[in-house]
């Protein structure tokens, strides 16, 4: 019998390099959404309540926008998460380990430029 095994992603694997220490973090509040936030999901910033969240291009109430990167994996299925850490600022990140959703390309595009605005650029082939 084969027996089948997969890895979860780890903490800030998707960075590439980033600041020293911890200047390109911050510490968020992620919002409850019956879900388990990876590392390396896309996220935005909801401007009512300053909550993080998936980005959704669709919305508009600031989760258009993405502005961070989640670093750590977060069970929020029940509970907003307090103190989750964030990529915010200068990182380079590896655009293959993020999670944008369901986003298309040309959406993807825009995702990546939001980025690119908070010095989180993404890199393809590293």
């Amino acid at each position: 019998m084969a027996l089948n095994k997969s890895e979860i992603k780890y903490s800030g694997e998707y960075l590439a390099s980033q600041a020293n220490g911890e200047m390109s973090r911050e510490v968020v509040t992620l919002l409850s959404n019956a879900t388990v936030y990876q590392p390396g999901d896309v996220l935005a910033r909801i401007a009512a309540t300053g909550k993080y969240t998936y980005v959704n291009t669709a919305a508009n109430d600031g989760s258009e926008t993405a502005v961070a990167i989640n670093y750590a994996r977060q069970d929020a299925t029940s509970a907003d998460v307090s103190n989750a850490p964030v990529t915010a600022r200068d990182a380079e990140v590896n655009q293959a380990e993020l999670n944008f959703g369901t986003s298309d390309g040309p959406t993807i595009a825009n995702i990546v430029s939001d980025l690119a605005s908070r010095n989180i650029i993404c890199r393809t082939g590293v």
